[in-house]
């Protein structure tokens, strides 16, 4: 299976940065989240960066208007490794009420 491809078809529309975000570090802590098609592959940095970078580069992802942030910013894989270490360092923190939310991505 494909994570990119089943996420593209499963989101309804756009994914608000902030779900996005919520959604691959939720992803690197726990394959629980994920369909049970995908719990048994190998789905590390390499290959969430990949698949992030990929949605914001077919558009899927939605930044917030009051953002700053640029779209092609989205598009390197190092934003989301960025986002990676951000996590591992204790300066980003997983929403604890996201869980219940992707399922809509997932």
């Amino acid at each position: 299976m494909d994570l990119f491809a089943h996420i593209m078809n499963k989101a309804p529309g756009e994914i608000p940065l902030a779900d996005a975000e919520q959604l691959c570090l939720s992803i690197f802590c726990t394959l629980d989240i994920l369909p049970i098609e995908f719990r048994r592959e190998k789905i590390g940095r390499k290959e969430l960066t990949q698949v992030f970078s990929g949605l914001a580069c077919n558009g899927k992802l939605l930044i917030p208007n009051n953002s700053d942030l640029k779209a092609e910013t989205l598009f390197s894989e190092h934003y989301w490794n960025r986002l990676l270490d951000l996590l591992l360092e204790g300066k980003v923190k997983l929403d604890d009420g996201f869980r219940s939310r992707a399922s809509t991505y997932v």
